[in-house]
């Protein structure tokens, strides 16, 4: 189980989060959705480790804060908002630079080259990162994550995903790809939490959604219960009607409504399931 309970951080006088709660299970795919400056990116950063916080937070009982490197390494993946590189690196060894050396050559290199495969970059496995588009730099990432995650799994973790706007300058096929590979990984047993700007992404893929604004998660639950045309309008202040086409859900912003101010109103209640 992951679980954040009243966890609050800043950054100097100003507060990013202000006792944001959610679980998840493995097995699911968990989406963080809500408007810029909502506290998604920074409540991803304090569940994998990387950033101090107030309140409870835990990875299957481990306080991230506490875990060593390497046990956090095996126990959770993570995509960050904007990755870096540090050299040159060829796409195929960036995607396999946080496999431990515990697994023989032999496994590494079927770990990463399934991960480029679901990627869709195994045609660029030798040209320099350096030399990738935007889109492409970032689903380079998004396999080393998924290739950490595997890792991890053989070696008894790889419990946990947490990617931070893995669809961030994809286009829509690709962002499907990105979102589907991270629905494999929950039907293969990790928790998967991604933090989503698209809503129709969150709606279509994840099989809860985590609504956050101002700092708090305001709504979470199933897609049908977090976002509704209400619970939207409050976050974005921008009328969207929520209707299922073909099957799907979707949200359609209305481009012509007047904005309106945002945040929780007193009164308004939160979703929730199990």
């Amino acid at each position: 189980m992951l679980e954040a309970r009243d966890v609050s951080a800043r950054f100097g006088r100003a507060a990013a989060l202000r006792g944001a709660s959610l679980s998840a299970r493995p097995g699911e795919l968990l989406a963080i959705a809500g408007p810029n400056g909502a506290g998604k990116s920074t409540l991803l950063a304090c569940l994998s480790g990387a950033m101090p916080f107030e309140g409870h937070a835990s990875l299957d009982g481990r306080d991230p804060r506490r875990l060593a490197a390497d046990a956090a390494a095996r126990l959770r993946a993570v995509l960050e908002q904007n990755p870096t590189l540090g050299a040159p690196f060829t796409v195929r060894t960036l995607a396999g630079l946080a496999i431990p050396r515990d697994l023989s050559p032999a496994e590494a290199d079927d770990i990463v080259a399934h991960a480029l495969a679901v990627t869709g970059l195994t045609a660029h496995a030798d040209r320099p990162a350096t030399l990738l588009s935007g889109g492409e730099r970032r689903r380079a990432h998004l396999a080393r994550a998924l290739a950490q995650l595997e890792a991890g799994r053989r070696l008894g973790g790889g419990r946990w995903l947490l990617l931070d706007e893995p669809a961030a300058n994809l286009d829509p096929a690709q962002a499907a790809s990105a979102l589907r590979a991270a629905r494999a990984a929950a039907r293969a047993g990790a928790g998967v939490l991604a933090v989503l700007h698209e809503l129709d992404l969150a709606a279509a893929f994840a099989d809860r959604v985590a609504l956050m604004s101002a700092g708090r998660v305001v709504a979470l639950g199933p897609p049908e219960e977090a976002l509704t045309p209400g619970i939207l309008r409050r976050v974005y202040g921008l009328s969207m009607k929520v209707a299922r086409i073909g099957g799907a859900l979707r949200v359609l912003p209305d481009w012509n409504d007047e904005p309106a101010p945002r945040g929780r109103e007193k009164g308004d209640h939160e979703c929730s399931s199990p």
